[in-house]
């Protein structure tokens, strides 16, 4: 009997640690694709804050504004949307007057839809006194849909206005 006692409690041991194994490897890789996600997130922001510090750049009623888009946008936005800009400059965004300029992009949230992300935030307008005595020009909303492309987070759709209201 005393065999049959220790082939049941090396079963026991046997069934518990496997279970031990697959929970953990759950939890792992649970906590993993957590962490890819919060890692896109990122990824994802950071390409719409840095194409935000971009806009100021941009004069989008100047002769060259298409060129200029085309150069300065390219890191940041997908192929078409950047050649429906270059073709209709007023429909990009950017600088419009000298002052108040477009200066960044206030990410207010960020959601995953689909393969990509959809970011809500501001577009946040400067003037040479905000910038010496704080504050700023005034804001406006923005919505930005991002794709990962090879890689890379690229903004496919921008809703908003160029001009602050």
């Amino acid at each position: 009997m005393s065999n049959k006692n220790t082939l049941i409690i090396i079963a026991a041991v046997v069934v518990v640690v496997a279970g031990a194994t697959l929970i953990a490897a759950v939890l792992i890789g649970g906590s993993t694709s957590a962490s890819s996600q919060t890692s896109q997130e990122s990824a994802a922001s950071s390409t719409v804050a840095a194409f935000g510090k971009t806009l100021q750049q941009v004069s989008i009623m100047a002769p060259n504004a298409s060129s200029t888009i085309a150069s300065t946008y390219a890191p940041y936005v997908d192929p078409q949307l950047l050649a429906q800009w270059e073709a209709d400059p007023t429909s990009a965004p950017g600088r419009v007057v000298s002052s108040p300029w477009p200066d960044h992009i206030q990410i207010n949230s960020i959601a995953s839809q689909g393969a990509g992300y959809v970011v809500d935030g501001k577009l946040v307008f400067m003037t040479s006194d905000n910038t010496e005595h704080g504050g700023n020009a005034g804001t406006t909303p923005v919505v930005i849909q991002l794709e990962d492309e090879n890689g890379s987070w690229m903004i496919v759709a921008f809703q908003g206005q160029a001009t602050q209201q």
